[in-house]
């Protein structure tokens, strides 16, 4: 008797997700939104994830800074550093920055069984702040 294969496990939702992050203990940086589009990427298509990071009593942008998300699939697991793309003042708070990071990458592996992303967002003091994201 031949083994059947598994059956993958389903997706938590489909095309373009919006996380918004929330915790009642804040960190600096703090990301405070996730945007996957689309979640269900198959292989060989090409994703994009777009986060937002707040940090208090900062008005700089260093090469310290920066945003990386590190995808666990099946089979693989590796790191895609995300570009700055916009960086404003909080209209509310002048001392606040609110930056927005993007990138994409093609999907190279099944997402079957596991998919997790783990972002993590480092300033310009070197302080880090990460959120894990698990899809399945």
């Amino acid at each position: 008797i031949g083994e059947q294969p598994e059956a993958c496990l389903p997706l938590y939702g489909t095309g373009k997700q919006t996380y918004d992050v929330l915790t009642d203990k804040p960190q600096n940086p703090q990301i405070v939104q996730v945007e996957v589009d689309p979640i269900n990427v198959q292989q060989g298509q090409t994703q994009t994830v777009t986060v937002k990071v707040k940090e208090k009593n900062s008005n700089a942008i260093t090469k310290e800074s920066g945003v990386a998300v590190n995808i666990l699939t099946d089979n693989k697991n590796f790191v895609a550093a995300l570009k700055l793309v916009m960086a404003e003042d909080m209209q509310d708070d002048r001392t606040t920055l609110l930056t927005t990071w993007q990138g994409s990458w093609v999907q190279e592996d099944s997402t079957c069984h596991t998919y997790m992303e783990t972002i993590t967002a480092k300033n310009s003091k070197g302080e880090q702040s990460s959120v894990d994201l698990s899809f399945k």
